[in-house]
C-alpha cells in the first residue's frame, strides 16, 4: 500500500514538473532551436546528475559494459528524439495543444506494455483508455485538425504524437534497466548519452566546440534551460 502511495505520488509530481515545463519550453523555443535547446537543457541535467553521483554516490556510477549500447539506444530516444520533436512541436503552435497530445503517453505506455510483455488489462482499464481517446479526440476535433494559418497545427500534433510514443517506448524499455541499476545512474547515463548524440548531430566535434557554434544570444537563454534542467 505505501509502496502503490509513493510511486503514485512521484507520478503526480512529475506530471505536475512535465505540465509546467511545456510552457516554459513554449517560451524558450522561439529564441532557441530545438536541437540546441535540448543540448543545453538536457547536458547541463546530465552533468550535474553525474557530478552529483561522483560526490556522494560513486557506487552508483558502476554500469556493465554489455549495458552500454542499451542504455545509448535509451538516450537516443528519450533525450535526442523526444526533446526534438517536442520542442519542435511547441515553437508550431500554443502550449495547451501540445500538453493534450502529449497526455496520450500514459495510454501508449498502458498498450505497448501489453504487447510487449503481455501484460493484461482489465475490463475497466480498457474502458478508460477508450475513453481518454474519445476525449482526446473531441477535444482536437473541436479546436481544429487542420492547417490554421502559418500555425501548422497538423504537422504539430503529428511531431507531438512522436514524442508520446518516445516516451511511451522509453518507458516500457527502460524497466530492463531498472531492474539492475538505481533510478539516478540510469537517468544520469542516458542524458549525458542522449545529448552527446544530439550534440555531435547538430555541431562537429562537440562538445569541444560547441560554445564556439552556439550564437550568444543563444547562450544568453542559458538561466532558462538551466531551470527547464529541473522539471522531466
Amino acid at each position: 500500500m505505501r509502496r502503490d502511495f509513493t510511486a503514485n505520488a512521484g507520478a503526480f509530481i512529475a506530471a505536475i514538473l512535465f505540465g509546467a515545463s511545456v510552457v516554459a519550453v513554449r517560451v524558450v523555443v522561439q529564441d532557441i532551436p530545438p536541437l540546441t535547446l535540448a543540448i543545453l537543457r538536457f547536458g547541463q541535467g546530465g552533468f550535474f546528475l553525474l557530478l552529483l553521483l561522483l560526490i556522494w554516490a560513486r557506487d552508483l556510477l558502476r554500469i556493465g559494459g554489455s549495458d552500454v549500447s542499451y542504455l545509448l539506444l535509451l538516450g537516443a530516444i528519450f533525450f535526442t528524439i523526444f526533446p526534438v520533436t517536442f520542442n519542435t512541436r511547441l515553437r508550431l503552435t500554443e502550449a495547451s495543444r501540445g500538453a493534450l497530445m502529449l497526455a496520450t503517453m500514459p495510454l501508449w505506455s498502458v498498450l505497448l506494455g501489453r504487447a510487449a510483455k503481455r501484460e493484461r488489462l482489465s475490463t475497466r482499464q480498457m474502458c478508460g483508455v477508450l475513453l481518454t481517446f474519445a476525449g482526446l479526440g473531441v477535444v482536437l476535433a473541436e479546436r481544429g485538425l487542420t492547417f490554421v494559418g502559418k500555425s501548422l497545427s497538423l504537422a504539430g500534433d503529428a511531431l507531438m504524437l512522436v514524442t508520446s510514443l518516445c516516451g511511451a517506448v522509453y518507458g516500457v524499455l527502460a524497466k530492463r534497466m531498472l531492474t539492475r541499476y538505481n533510478a539516478l545512474t540510469v537517468t544520469a547515463y542516458t542524458m549525458m548519452f542522449g545529448t552527446l548524440a544530439a550534440g555531435f548531430r547538430r555541431y562537429p566535434f562537440f562538445p569541444l566546440v560547441i560554445f564556439n557554434h552556439i550564437p550568444y544570444d543563444e547562450l544568453n537563454h542559458s538561466n532558462s534551460c538551466a531551470i527547464l534542467t529541473f522539471n522531466p
